[in-house]
């Protein structure tokens, strides 16, 4: 049951956008990003500037053939940039985890990086296939509960740390490939649908609506 919200327009896409009608009372919305080494060299006081509240970015990776675990290039960079300036941070892995042992990896290997930095915005799994379903998430073809366990995985161990877990994906796979009306009553949902009003009808705390902004400081499409 999506109520409509009021228009909100968006100087960093040139669209506006409807939001779920209910964030209309109690909620402020605020502009975030979400960066990696793919976004180059960032100005982060001009991304202040320019309004944005806080940076989701990537710390690591999961590669998509061979597994292995790798370092985003820039991570410390984003990380430390965005606190100086003023920005609230938190973190992802891009998963492309399998078993709930590799999930739990996953989970720690971000735990470790973070340490010493004042993270105060989740620490998320990135569960997504690659471009037309491919990869080894893909190619394990896990069952819906499979892939839920899996999710659900990394979150215990992120919140046995002392952070808050969340979840990153699209409406498809919240909808169809893990069950997100289930994880969405223990973790927080980052739902990515770009559109200008999503029909998701689960809860979630961040919508990513565009990869296509244009933000002061940043080279590229953010």
């Amino acid at each position: 049951n999506i109520k409509s919200s009021s228009a909100t327009y968006s100087g960093y896409t040139g669209s506006s956008y409807i939001h779920n009608g209910r964030y209309d009372s109690g909620y402020k919305i605020v502009n975030g990003i979400d960066v990696s080494y793919h976004n180059g060299d960032i100005n982060w006081s001009a991304v202040k500037a320019a309004g944005i509240d806080y940076a989701l970015i990537r710390v690591g990776y999961r590669g998509m053939s061979n597994g292995g675990l790798f370092d985003d290039s820039k991570y410390r960079a984003n990380i430390q940039g965005a606190l100086n300036a003023g920005l609230r941070v938190g973190v992802y892995i891009f998963s492309q985890a399998t078993t709930q042992a590799e999930a739990a990896e996953e989970a720690n290997y971000l735990l470790n990086r973070i340490s010493g930095y004042n993270i105060t915005l989740p620490v998320v799994i990135d569960y997504e296939f690659g471009t037309n379903h491919s990869g080894r998430l893909a190619d394990a073809n896990l069952d819906i509960d499979t892939a839920t366990a899996v999710v659900n995985a990394f979150c215990t161990t992120v919140q046995s740390a002392g952070y808050t877990p969340m979840v990153y994906a699209n409406k498809t796979m919240l909808q169809s490939y893990i069950r997100g009306e289930i994880l969405d009553d223990y973790y927080k949902i980052w739902l990515a649908n770009y559109t200008t009003q999503t029909t998701y009808a689960g809860e979630y705390y961040a919508w990513q609506y565009s990869s296509k902004g244009s933000v002061p400081g940043i080279p590229k499409a953010v």
